[in-house]
């Protein structure tokens, strides 16, 4: 019997070159990899009339060079194991790059023809070898095709050169450029982190420089970029620790955040540490930095930053942005580049919660940055053998968790920070112009007198148009007001006469009370079947609800004979309200829950009565909102806490949310996203639209600040409400 092998086909070359190396970026990158590896200090890459097909392309290193046996055992063996048994380079210590062998069939996807010479610092001569790539044709034994090493003069004192020659694509100087900026982000730079530098050797240096001959005539391709990340509006910055914790910091001078959480393998955040989060189990040496810009909104950038730098902003974000992974110090495609959303950072606001987040711009457009991994075995983030991303493993599937996870909760503390600091800047552009408008009537009339006398002394024309213009300020200032107090005074006239006959009607209820509790009892002490029995008992309770209510309510509008302003505790009322509706929300199914620690939370000097105003105010949204789309599981959630002096709430419910185009107007008068009374049969999805406007005017009363927050985890909506902190005299 005969015994038989496997046999290669020539024709495997040609696909694996075609095939295996999809892109001509990834073919140059291969062989600068290559260089690396072989401890090479730079590369020069000269691109030879290549403005038609058939050009050559000469990249030279000063590396390690290639003896007679690793010429022969190393770069024309396929699949060689040398990298992998030797993962480790032997000058600068470098972890290697170029691990699949892909090299050579680069330079077979790059051109026709390969001419390479190498020399060892210790030899007298260089070898040579040439490989015509069109050989490897099908129907040919691979072992039948021979290629001759020859001796040569040495060029220098050691290092590779790999021209090849009668390349297949023709490259203009704006693909040249292309393919530096590509390879120019090969290598993670030093400025993005310090790991990057250590890495490599102290020593350790590495770059490459590309040039253009045509016609004999060289020259260098320069395409530089300048660093603009200082002018990001924010940075996030993440790692795992030791711990296997993950942390993230989000930082913004605009934004007025320094913020550390923790992050859990399950979702789970918070700035303090707790022994409640979950650990990551397999991602370690994980680090990542984003860079956060707004384009086209000069607004959010310091007045002093030129246009061409704004405008250069947006070009970078068009040309840049996005998360770069970079393995080793080395980049890994096709992570980052223009479109790859390998994050889903574009995804994260289909999900309910983040859906309606204030409308704060955070897409992947919006971010540059980068992922490091350092992972020198090659074990938990292996590439594949295209070199086309890494094996999509639970390593990697880890460290993308992580990575999102924290963009969410960097994105979450950017859009709150966003709403505060567009309400203060509201509540600033106020106080600023605090003129009465008795005061601004004046201020009209004398520059009406200014423009009268202009015209009758032949001032200066620009002098009087400017005093125009100040007048019909002044008067649009005024409409304004006008418009206001109309819009304020229809308000009252309708709250004072809500006012008188709820007032009215509460107490004219409370003679009914004795009668109804005697008529109850009289029919509990009768022998009544199950059913009865049972009904009454319900009645018993729902009219016990009820008095609960009138009570409250009877006591709240007792309490506004009396003008005495007074500090509120946030705990005390906030749990006398819940007593009250208590009944309401376990009929309604609803699950209402006080997360208040502090017992001292003590805002200014307040009407005790506003707040019964406050809460009813957001229990009946949240009940609307729930029952709109018939919410199982509802929930809702009063929370507070002191934060820079100040005394926060916030309200949240799990409800139908609030739509963004709506989050700048509940505050408004008459503004209202339930039905009109005629057109529901279900009044509880009725609504007048002066509830949240009510609140509002309370709120800024007092110098604070109310507004449509990031909604807390599991919540659907948070309105956050901002007041001074007590101060005792």
């Amino acid at each position: 019997m005969e015994n038989i092998s496997f046999t290669i086909d020539a024709g495997l070359i040609n696909r694996l070159g075609l095939e295996l190396v999809g892109r001509v970026e990834t073919a140059v990158s291969e062989l600068i990899k290559n260089a690396y590896d072989a401890d090479s200090t730079f590369v020069e890459l000269n691109f030879i009339d290549t403005n038609e097909i058939g050009g050559s392309l000469f990249i030279t290193d000063d590396g390690l060079g290639m003896t007679e046996n690793q010429l022969i055992n190393g770069f024309m063996r396929i699949s060689s194991t040398n990298k992998v048994e030797n993962p480790i380079s032997p000058i600068f210590k470098r972890s290697r790059a170029g691990r699949k062998g892909i090299g050579r069939f680069a330079t077979q996807r790059l051109g026709e023809r390969l001419v390479l010479v190498t020399q060892i610092k210790d030899s007298e001569k260089a070898l040579e070898v040439t490989i015509e790539w069109n050989d490897y044709e099908a129907n040919r034994d691979l072992t039948s095709i021979k290629h001759t090493i020859r001796e040569i003069p040495k060029e220098r004192v050691q290092g590779t050169t790999l021209k090849i020659e009668k390349l297949r694509e023709k490259w203009s100087e704006a693909d040249i450029k292309r393919i530096f900026r590509y390879t120019s982000e090969l290598i993670q730079p030093n400025y993005l982190s310090s790991t990057a530098k250590e890495l490599r050797s102290v020593n350790d240096t590495f770059e490459f420089k590309f040039y253009q001959t045509f016609n004999n005539q060289k020259t260098t391709i320069v395409d530089t970029q300048d660093i603009i990340f200082n002018f990001a509006i924010a940075t996030i910055e993440g790692y795992i620790g030791t711990d296997k914790i993950g942390y993230c910091s989000v930082v913004s001078k605009r934004f007025e955040i320094d913020e550390l959480f923790e992050i859990g393998a399950d979702g789970t955040d918070n700035k303090i540490k707790t022994d409640s989060i979950i650990p990551f189990n397999l991602t370690q040496s994980v680090h990542f930095k984003a860079h956060y810009f707004i384009y086209n909104r000069p607004d959010y950038y310091d007045s002093s930053i030129p246009k061409m730098i704004l405008k250069q902003i947006k070009d970078f974000g068009d040309n840049k942005s996005g998360i770069r992974l970079y393995r080793n110090g080395f980049r890994v495609l096709p992570y980052g580049e223009i479109g790859n959303d390998w994050l889903d950072i574009d995804r994260i606001g289909s999900d309910s919660v983040t859906k309606d987040m204030i409308k704060t711009p955070f897409e992947n457009k919006n971010l540059f940055g980068f992922v490091e991994i350092v992972d020198r075995e090659g074990k938990k983030f292996e590439e594949t053998a295209s070199r086309e991303g890494l094996f999509n493993n639970e390593s990697f599937n880890e460290l993308k968790n992580f990575v999102t996870k924290s963009l969410v909760k960097a994105r979450q503390t950017i859009s709150s920070a966003d709403a505060f600091k567009k309400a203060k800047e509201a509540r600033n552009r106020k106080i600023e112009d605090s003129r009465t408008s008795e005061e601004k009537f004046g201020d009209l009339s004398r520059e009406l007198a200014n423009i009268k006398d202009g015209l009758n002394n032949n001032i200066d024309k620009n002098q009087i148009n400017k005093t125009i213009d100040n007048a019909q300020n002044i008067l649009t200032l005024i409409n304004e007001d006008v418009n206001e107090k109309i819009e304020q005074l229809a308000m009252m006239r309708i709250l004072a006469g809500l006012g008188i006959t709820i007032g009215e009607f509460v107490h004219e209820l409370q003679q009914f009370i004795p009668s109804f509790n005697g008529h109850i009892t009289y029919i509990k002490r009768n022998t009544l079947d199950s059913d009865i029995k049972n009904n009454v008992t319900e009645l018993e309770e729902s009219f016990s609800r009820f008095c609960t209510y009138t009570s409250y309510f009877d006591e709240t509008i007792s309490r506004n004979v009396s003008r005495q302003l007074e500090p509120i505790n946030i705990r005390d009322v906030s749990k006398e309200f819940i007593d009250t509706i208590r009944a309401d929300a376990k009929q309604s199914n609803i699950d209402i829950t006080i997360d208040i620690n502090n017992i001292d939370l003590l805002t200014c000097a307040m009407h005790p009565s506003e707040w019964s105003a406050i809460f009813f105010n957001f229990y009946t949204n949240s009940k609307k909102s729930m029952r709109k789309i018939n919410k199982i599981g509802k929930k809702i959630l009063i929370s507070a806490y002191e934060e820079l002096n100040k005394i926060c709430i916030e309200f949240s419910d799990n409800g139908g949310g609030i739509k963004d185009e709506y989050k700048e107007k509940i505050f408004d008068a008459f503004f209202t996203t339930s039905q009109p009374v005629s057109s529901v049969i279900n009044s509880d999805l009725t609504g007048t639209g002066l509830g949240l406007k009510i609140v509002k005017d309370i709120i800024d009363a007092y110098n604070g600040s109310i507004y449509v927050s990031v909604p807390l985890p599991n919540y659907t909506t948070t309105i956050k409400i901002e007041l001074p902190k007590y101060k005792s005299k």
